[in-house]
């Protein structure tokens, strides 16, 4: 028997979710979840989008599990503010993890994780709760992700790496071995990190230069 599954969100991140749910978990969507004041819609992939002040009333924390599909805005934080806020009104948190993950089978990682397809994930490695991993990651192993982050399709976190809360890593950026990266910070597309950042840093990749079609004549 399926469980029942809410999800928080009503977006492109919620939709990439509702797919892997359906497909590949035992969980089946009974409904969309959104704060009263963005409801615009009734319905989203065949299912009932809902406030969440109805939704407290309608879909059970006995009977419902959650899971929080919002984006990397403000550091994460917006995502971790309402896993807080589900959690304090007690709805568990659940956790997707792709069955072609290829993850260690000991790897420890928290509630709301979203961990998809093809990932190198070596031994020792932890990750927090509220994670988001995409596809085609490396986490090199004894590294440490924190909570609320947000890992991008072929980001290469090294070994023992620590990697702060509400941090993301961009696509195909690199933090070398044994560096230590500060809470919130921001490691954009491409950017290689060799030193240990600060909260709150960004680091930039150089940028391509763009020949205008003309001139490349």
């Amino acid at each position: 028997m399926s469980k029942r599954l809410l999800v928080f969100g009503a977006g492109n991140v919620a939709d990439v979710v509702s797919y892997y749910f359906k497909s590949d978990s035992p969980y089946e969507i009974a409904a969309f979840v959104v704060d009263g004041e963005f409801l615009r819609e009734t319905s989203f992939l065949g299912r009932p989008v809902v406030a969440w002040e109805e939704a407290q009333q309608t879909f059970s924390a006995e009977e419902h599990r959650i899971f929080v599909a919002l984006g990397p805005q403000e550091h994460n934080q917006l995502r971790a503010s309402k896993l807080a806020l589900v959690e304090a009104a007690g709805y568990e948190p659940v956790s997707y993890i792709s069955s072609r993950s290829g993850i260690p089978s000991i790897l420890s990682f928290g509630s709301n994780c979203l961990i998809l397809e093809h990932q190198a994930i070596q031994p020792g490695a932890r990750l927090g709760k509220n994670v988001f991993v995409w596809n085609n990651v490396l986490i090199g192993h004894h590294s440490f992700v924190g909570d609320n982050c947000w890992l991008d399709s072929m980001a290469a976190v090294g070994a023992s790496v620590t990697v702060g809360d509400g941090t993301r890593v961009g696509i195909n950026a690199t933090v070398a071995d044994k560096k230590r990266i500060g809470t919130s910070c921001a490691i954009a597309p491409g950017a290689v990190v060799t030193h240990h950042l600060p909260a709150g840093a960004t680091v930039h990749a150089p940028q391509g230069i763009v020949t205008p079609a003309q001139a490349a004549l």
